[in-house]
């Protein structure tokens, strides 16, 4: 389905920091969208600092947005997906990452997943070569909505919350994942 996709906020952060805020905004044409029926709005984010990357924020439900990079300086070393974004005055969660989020970050080194995230798109972190471990913040992440999140990726580590190791060790499944590697589960 075709929906016409808005800008709703370029904004700069720096790694650290799990809010941004508005610097300009601009509308973009129209654009082929997976959202299922939803109103398709995406935010142009920028991250400030090394290793600095475009990402963009697609609007999923009321105060909800999924992470998506489609044109990404693919030289950044270090991604946080942070829990919370700030577009103009309104705050959303970030609930989940777009599938080949991260696709051809062949120096990425570090992503590090926000707590509200519960699902991970299909192979979002492939071709990231250097990538080997992952930080999830998350709680709310279940088997069904990680399938294949890790196909075609060289992830052999995700970090994940105290307490969480056992119901993650469960999930993160070389089969359900599509990984080609077993996935060692550490708790942080």
């Amino acid at each position: 389905m075709s929906d016409a996709q808005e800008s709703i906020g370029s904004k700069n952060i720096s790694s650290s920091s799990r809010n941004a805020s508005v610097t300009n905004a601009s509308s973009k044409g129209s654009s082929s969208s997976s959202g299922g029926g939803s109103d398709s709005t995406s935010a142009n984010i920028k991250t400030a600092g090394k290793g600095a990357a475009k990402a963009y924020y697609i609007k999923t439900g009321k105060g909800t947005v999924r992470y998506d990079t489609p044109d990404l300086d693919t030289k950044a070393v270090a991604i946080v997906v942070p829990s919370k974004v700030k577009i103009g005055k309104k705050e959303y969660k970030v609930t989940a990452i777009s599938a080949k989020a991260f696709d051809g970050y062949d120096k990425l080194r570090s992503v590090t997943i926000g707590k509200n995230v519960k699902k991970i798109g299909k192979s979002a972190f492939a071709g990231c070569r250097k990538l080997k471990t992952i930080t999830i913040q998350s709680k709310k992440l279940t088997k069904k909505n990680i399938k294949y999140s890790l196909k075609d990726s060289y992830i052999k580590t995700v970090r994940v919350p105290s307490g969480m190791a056992e119901k993650y060790k469960k999930i993160f499944k070389k089969k359900n994942v599509g990984s080609k590697y077993k996935i060692t589960i550490k708790e942080k």
